[in-house]
């Protein structure tokens, strides 16, 4: 056995309040080589916790008193106790074990796990899993994840849209860091604002969420960590080129300006040039687009617990899709529109800029306690036209939350309390019809947490809300862990989530066709808040076949609606409707999924899920539409001592239901069930590891897939039929693509 060659440096005290101050965070890296060590085991004895390191060998784990003696372990190495003095980032060098040569063991741990420790089910995408695809942007990170679908929203913007528990992407509130992300008039297209080499992990959170974030969560809620300054991998470069003529650039760059100070810069930049029409309906299968993306942050670690964070973003995209013909005659991408009265054309140009900080104070001698602000301030603007019909939003926005964190009696009682400001101002143009609204929602909250070590856990939140325009609500939610055994862990929860629909941005991808929008009123639409209670539980257990790890889980969902938004499709083809719910609305959600090491460095996982989502239309209770009853996936990763890595992604999507199209003459008519089809994704990297470089080469699509007919009436794109919104399989075939990461690490 090893000994682990100590403690590289803590770079920080606290966390910056998006991060509770009792974590201790950072990495486990080969003393040689300084390869990150999957697998290595960090335990607290007087706690009886410990956690493992990630496939990037990170770890993070929960502390609850200082000081800690921890011990290191990892197969083929010395371990080591560590006393560790306070919370922050640490780095440690472990030595390998030369004496025990002849003997050759290897640990390994998937790039998607299940935080163990936590009452909420927090399934968590490291920074590995998401290269196993091409990982272009958000919508794309998951590709290789069963947990999260992703579908178009339209068959010319080339938009992709989520799904998490069969309900889209809207009910799921996107943060970054913990912070407002996603959301407003961004919701339609905003996840090709995140450019896939910027982000550092994912975490996935299924149901109701903490109070702490906010009451909108209503299927769960994505988190999204981007690059940090201090990271150890200074400079990171990515280059992406696709068979669809689609070119990408990303550089992250971080810097230490001193021990306390540093600083952070991602830019972006990607065009996609060439126009292609396989399925010859007359129309672009992709459009053209143009983007650029940059967020500069800064970072200081103050003495006594003192910490800052604080950055600057700014964004633009355009993108050009409609008929062929359309853009042979008009000017360069960007450039004004020019009217063509017999040609359909489409173009979307959106902005976003923004400002965000946190300050944070760990107080020193007290335990686990802390107080926090999070500032956030954004504009977000985007004018478009589809066809004749044009579309025009500005949502400016801001936030504050303020976080005390304290315990009571001991670390096993802990609680968090706090107040929070939310204010949205928006503004729509759509066609010649104005639409505006004004929402100040301040609020407060309090959770509980109840940790009796290893067994059991809970965590208990309430906040109240007054909004401007509905008044005051409540929003409960209950979270329950139960370990059984080191192997098995049952959760449970239940909670409320409210929200306020944005009809035109997320159904503007049915602007792509000649439905007329109805709506009741120009105020909030004249519709009332969506309301949603969920309920969850899940099952994991964990086993060793064969010497080897793997793991089965099971878990059921129910969400049912109190007040809903009803986008009906089904009235006629020739329009879309809102109105407020009037009957049942329901989903449920059940997946079971496994995962094992089969052979040595060949990586498995399995999951099947289904999914039973229905709304009360005026024509009665039915299936909501565009929502896959069953859904199949597979991955396969393999990895070579010597630097290669393969990676397989299978996935069946099942049948699906389609608005009804019976009033249309039969040319124009669709089928009410789609059929089930299957997609296979692959790739191939070489890692170089003295070069900090990996080449990457892959196929999206290999079977070739393609939905017939994607646009009903194509060839009359002004007259009544046409529609480019009935879209449910891919649209462009099989696709190859291509790239290279390099990075540059700090020295010792």
């Amino acid at each position: 056995m090893l000994r682990i060659a100590g403690l590289i440096a803590l770079l920080g005290y606290g966390a910056a309040l998006a991060q509770e101050p009792d974590r201790l965070q950072g990495r486990v890296l080969d003393h040689e080589t300084r390869r990150p060590l999957a697998g290595a085991i960090l335990r607290l004895p007087a706690l009886q916790t410990g956690t493992f390191t990630d496939s990037a060998g990170r770890f993070e784990l929960r502390i609850s008193q200082f000081p800690q003696q921890l011990i290191l372990a990892y197969a083929g190495y010395q371990d080591d106790t560590v006393e560790v003095h306070a919370a922050g980032t640490a780095e440690w060098l472990l030595r390998a074990d030369y004496q025990a040569a002849a003997v050759q063991i290897e640990a390994a741990q998937s790039g998607t796990r299940i935080d163990r420790m936590s009452a909420m089910q927090v399934e968590i995408l490291s920074a590995g899993e998401l290269t196993k695809a091409a990982c272009c942007n958000l919508s794309e990170s998951f590709e290789t994840n069963p947990s999260v679908d992703v579908n178009f929203s339209d068959a010319l913007t080339g938009a992709k849209q989520i799904q998490l528990l069969g309900l889209a992407g809207p009910y799921t509130q996107i943060t970054r860091e913990s912070m407002p992300g996603i959301r407003g008039l961004s919701t339609g297209i905003g996840l090709d604002y995140v450019p896939g080499s910027w982000i550092e992990s994912i975490q996935i959170s299924k149901g109701a969420g903490s109070v702490v974030n906010g009451y909108e969560a209503v299927a769960g809620q994505i988190n999204v960590e981007l690059r940090k300054p201090f990271d150890q991998e200074w400079l990171h470069v990515n280059g992406y080129i696709g068979q669809g003529g689609r070119y990408e650039g990303n550089v992250a760059v971080n810097q230490s300006l001193n021990e306390r100070w540093g600083m952070a810069l991602l830019a972006h930049a990607s065009r996609r040039t060439r126009t292609h029409d396989q399925n010859g309906d007359g129309f672009l299968d992709m459009p053209r687009t143009r983007q650029w993306n940059v967020l500069q942050r800064w970072r200081y670690s103050g003495p006594g617990g003192l910490e800052f964070q604080a950055g600057l973003h700014a964004m633009q995209d355009v993108r050009q899709g409609g008929q062929m013909g359309f853009h042979e005659n008009l000017s360069p991408i960007g450039d004004p529109h020019q009217d063509h009265q017999d040609l359909y054309g489409l173009e979307l140009r959106a902005a976003q800029a923004g400002a965000w900080s946190k300050l944070g104070y760990v107080f020193r001698g007290k335990p686990m306690t802390s107080i926090g602000l999070q500032l956030s301030a954004s504009r977000y603007t985007q004018e478009a036209y589809f066809g004749r019909t044009r579309y025009e939003g500005e949502h400016r926005n801001g936030y504050a939350n303020l976080i005390y964190q304290s315990i009571i009696g001991t670390t096993n009682h802990q609680y968090r309390m706090g107040m929070s400001l939310l204010y949205d101002q928006f503004g729509e143009l759509f066609t010649s019809l104005p639409f505006s609204r004004r929402e100040v929602v301040p609020g407060a909250f309090a959770e509980y947490s109840y940790q009796w070590p290893d067994k059991f856990s809970l965590v208990a939140g309430l906040r109240a809300d007054r909004h401007n325009l509905f008044g005051w609500f409540v929003t409960p939610r209950l979270h329950a862990r139960y370990a059984p055994d080191s192997k098995t862990v049952l959760r449970a929860s239940i909670g409320r989530g409210q929200r306020t629909a944005n009809v035109f941005a997320e159904y503007s991808g049915v602007m792509a066709s000649s439905r007329i929008f109805s709506v009741p009123g120009s105020t909030a639409y004249g519709l009332q808040p969506e309301v949603a209670w969920n309920t969850g539980l899940t099952l994991s257990r964990d086993f060793r076949l064969d010497y080897r790890p793997g793991q089965v889980a099971a878990e059921y969902y129910y969400t049912w609606f109190t007040q809903q938004v009803v986008a009906d499709l089904d009235a006629s083809p020739q329009a879309i409707r809102f109105y407020n719910l009037e009957g049942p609305s329901f989903a449920h959600s059940v997946q079971v999924s496994a995962s094992y090491e089969a052979v040595k460095r060949l990586n498995l996982r399995a999951a099947w899920k289904y999914q039973q989502v229905q709304v009360t239309y005026a024509a009665g209770l039915r299936e909501r539409p565009f929502v896959p009853q069953q859904r199949g996936f597979f991955n396969a990763e393999y990895k070579t001592r010597s630097g290669w890595h393969a990676d397989l992604t299978w996935q069946w999507t099942g049948s699906q239901r389609l608005p009804d199209t019976e009033a249309n003459p039969e040319a124009y008519q669709r089928p009410a069930q789609t059929p089930g089809f299957m997609t296979v994704h692959g790739q191939l990297a070489k890692r170089f590891e003295r070069l900090g470089l990996d080449l990457y080469a892959g196929i999206e699509n290999a079977l070739d897939y393609t939905q017939p007919q994607p646009i009903i009436a194509p060839g009359n794109p002004y007259g009544p039929y046409f529609d480019a919104s009935m879209i449910w399989a891919p649209i462009f075939g099989r696709m190859w693509y291509a790239g290279f990461r390099w990075s540059l690490r700090r020295a010792e």
